[in-house]
């Protein structure tokens, strides 16, 4: 027996029922055609993407830094050993609970960063993301530049005034920030 589904124009993708043809018994064939409506859609999907990424912002390109930095952080402080941590920040201290604490803190910002950044791509400026990721992002380099006598640290703190420094202006000149750079 050969099952084979055809999609005509006037028939939905997903109310396609499978029609029986005669064949060799116990064998199953499945051809699926698609129609023009399923080829255009999926060509929409494609320019949509290819367009998104065309049309990034300043302020879209800023978050997609922070999330692609923000990632190997949370892999690292979420499952890297203590005394590797210990090592890498300074610090000492047998419990890695204040490690993994930071991993589940840096996931919540993360799924933040990704929320601003759809809104973003829609042109609409995520205000309230934009003061978190301030006060994050400033409140970590000065801290770090105030109590951190660990060199790896103290380089650290150019990323994060660097990216604060970038959330100010998005903060101060809005329009631009969710402008097109190359559109």
């Amino acid at each position: 027996m050969i099952i084979s589904t055809h999609l005509s124009p006037n028939t939905p993708a997903a109310s396609a029922s499978p029609q029986r043809s005669g064949g060799k018994r116990g064998m199953i064939s499945e051809s699926v055609e698609f129609d023009i409506r399923t080829q255009i859609a999926y060509l929409k999907l494609s320019s949509k993407f290819k367009l998104r990424i065309r049309t990034m912002s300043p302020l879209a390109l800023l978050l997609t830094v922070k999330i692609l930095l923000t990632l190997p952080l949370i892999g690292l402080f979420g499952f890297a050993t203590n005394a590797r941590l210990n090592n890498l920040t300074g610090q000492w201290g047998q419990e890695p609970l204040i490690y993994r604490l930071y991993a589940v803190a840096l996931s919540a910002l993360l799924v933040g960063y990704l929320g601003a950044l759809f809104a973003v791509l829609d042109l609409q400026v995520p205000w309230g993301m934009l003061w978190v990721g301030l006060v994050s992002n400033a409140g970590a380099a000065l801290m770090i530049v105030t109590w951190s006598c660990h060199p790896r640290l103290r380089r650290s703190a150019w990323a994060f005034g660097t990216i604060a420094a970038g959330l100010v202006i998005a903060l101060i000149f809005p329009a631009q920030a969710i402008s097109p750079v190359f559109g």
